[in-house]
């Protein structure tokens, strides 16, 4: 169980810094956020999805694969920018986000 918690912890951390990063990087001045609340960082971690090692095991696996599925379709949308491949085209043919992420991670 303290495995556990502390693998969920350390995911938990990555996706909200992922999220700082992006928020950043969209920033015209690279400052788009001052201090952040012990609030505001829950919320972040939940961005991709809520992950509580209190959850059923049902509503645990559910919602990490709804973080999986969210990080395949941001991924499959970065690598698909400029590469003259139409995400949406694909996304309409039935690939699914890690089909596409696979093909253009080649």
């Amino acid at each position: 169980a303290r495995y556990l918690d502390a693998e969920v912890n350390a995911l938990k951390a990555n996706i909200a810094f992922s999220e700082l990063t992006a928020m950043r990087e969209a920033s015209k001045t690279g400052g788009a956020l001052g201090a952040i609340s012990d609030r505001e960082l829950v919320l972040l971690q939940s961005s991709l999805g809520s992950l509580d090692t209190g959850q059923s095991p049902e509503a645990f696996k559910k919602s990490l694969g709804t973080i999986k599925d969210n990080i395949y379709r941001w991924n499959a949308q970065v690598l698909s920018v400029g590469r003259g491949f139409d995400y949406d085209d694909a996304k309409k043919s039935g690939y699914t986000d890690e089909e596409i992420f696979n093909f253009l991670n080649k």
